[in-house]
């Protein structure tokens, strides 16, 4: 049996617990890795000072708009790549991979472009006081050019994901996380460039995970393609990766613009609060990364048994991935409560508002995610089997429909508190509209 034969046998006829395994473990560590380049970033910067957090903690939204963008095509395309591997149609996915690619690249160049042109607007607008921009200034140009290789590497992930070659892709994730984590020390005080470092070591940490990517692709094995002569730009094909795509990117540019505007909330509290909120959002991208790796694993076995009809095959996979999700997210969270103020003080040593700040709202935070995995399980069921619609509601619901007005709203009643407290209530409504969906869903109706 040749490699292409094995990754389809695992999608259509391996256990589905162990599919689950086999596929999510490996995009979880990936996914896991990529979080760790802004969480290692904070790491070491923490020890620089408060303003130096606060910056990171600035540009921090502009991760998740390139994530948004790399989600766009890659889990659009892997989505639809899935149901045409099912459907054995091998041309189209040529096609696919290709069109997703080179058109992701475009996007984002495009985007990291105007982000540099108007730099310093969008700083003030993200929330920089006039102490903390010249630090966002240094750490964030090279950061930006960073993200247009960051995005080019989240599409190929998704790709090899939904192909079934997990491991490759985890193997070039692993790889620029390992650089990283060297680089970080050595550039930010051995070399003595402070926040500038820091983002030097990500952009080299993730220009080698492109070029293990594309030896990947190079090598043969694969039936993805990267090449000008299957670039197919037709209606067809960026409906299909719209059709999915584009609710996973709302929910990507949504949780951006729900950390900017968390930086905005909190400007009138300080620098203190914007560091503590910011070393908040990068420890809990954490579980949120642990969540959306494992599903990566999870979209493909289930678009990939929808496209071949094997609905038992579905409803077994979303309802094991509900109940593991949840152990883990609840496991995740007693943590958050538990060790709230250590966490904190590995990334703040200066400032004991920055602390107590931080531990308050690490701990409402990690009862809030508790209901994550359900959140996140149900919805790309939605997205994996082509159901736009409700994917899409349940993509906006939990940062766009809730978070932002609850934002404003909570921190004009009572401040700080305010604040701290809305992502929880936040989540407990977009929990109570994933369970109104899920019920309506009569083949996954709780069993």
């Amino acid at each position: 049996m040749n490699e292409n034969s094995k990754r389809l046998a695992l999608l259509e006829t391996e256990d589905v617990k162990k599919a689950l395994l086999r596929l999510g473990i490996p995009t979880m560590a990936g996914m896991l890795v990529s979080a760790l380049y802004n969480l290692v970033d904070a790491l070491f910067i923490g020890r620089l000072g408060t303003l130096e957090t606060a910056a990171v903690s600035i540009l921090y939204p502009l991760t998740m708009v390139g994530t948004g963008i790399g989600l766009l095509f890659g889990s659009g395309a892997g989505s639809y790549i899935s149901r045409l591997l099912g459907q054995k149609d091998y041309r189209a996915v040529a096609a696919c991979s290709s069109t997703a690619i080179l058109t992701g690249v475009a996007v984002i160049a495009l985007l990291a472009g105007a982000m540099l042109l108007f730099f310093d607007p969008l700083m003030g607008a993200l929330g920089a006081t006039d102490s903390i921009l010249p630090y966002a200034r240094a750490y964030g140009i090279l950061y930006i050019i960073g993200i247009v290789f960051n995005v080019f590497n989240m599409i190929l992930n998704n790709l090899l994901v939904a192909e079934g070659a997990a491991a490759m892709s985890t193997a070039a994730m692993l790889a620029g996380g390992f650089t990283n984590l060297v680089l970080d020390p050595v550039l930010i005080f051995g070399a003595g460039m402070g926040v500038a470092g820091a983002a030097a070591a990500t952009l080299i940490s993730q220009m080698l995970s492109s070029v293990i990517y594309l030896f990947c692709l190079r090598r043969g094995g694969s039936l993805l393609t990267l090449s000008p002569r299957f670039f197919k730009p037709s209606r067809a094909i960026y409906a299909q990766i719209v059709k999915i795509g584009l609710p996973v990117c709302f929910f990507q540019f949504l949780s951006g613009g729900a950390v900017g505007l968390t930086n905005v909330a909190a400007r009138p509290f300080g620098e203190a609060a914007i560091a503590a909120m910011g070393i908040v959002n990068r420890l809990m991208s954490l579980e949120v990364s642990a969540l959306y790796g494992f599903l990566k694993g999870y979209s493909p076995l289930v678009g990939y048994s929808f496209g071949a009809g094997q609905r038992d095959r579905v409803n077994a996979a979303t309802r094991t991935a509900v109940l593991w999700s949840t152990a883990v997210n609840i496991l995740f969270g007693l943590g958050c409560l538990v060790f709230s103020g250590p966490l904190i003080h590995l990334f703040n040593q200066e400032s004991a508002e920055v602390l107590a700040i931080g531990r308050t709202a690490l701990s409402v935070d990690g009862v809030a995610f508790m209901t994550l995995g359900l959140q996140i399980v149900i919805g790309n069921y939605f997205l994996a089997t082509g159901k736009a619609k409700q994917g899409g509601i349940l993509s906006v619901c939990r940062q766009g429909i809730f978070f932002i007005p609850f934002l404003f709203i909570f921190t004009g009643l009572w401040g700080l508190t305010g604040l701290i407290f809305a992502q929880l209530a936040a989540d407990l409504c977009a929990t109570a509209v994933t369970l109104f969906l899920w019920k309506r869903e009569p083949a996954l109706k709780p069993a």
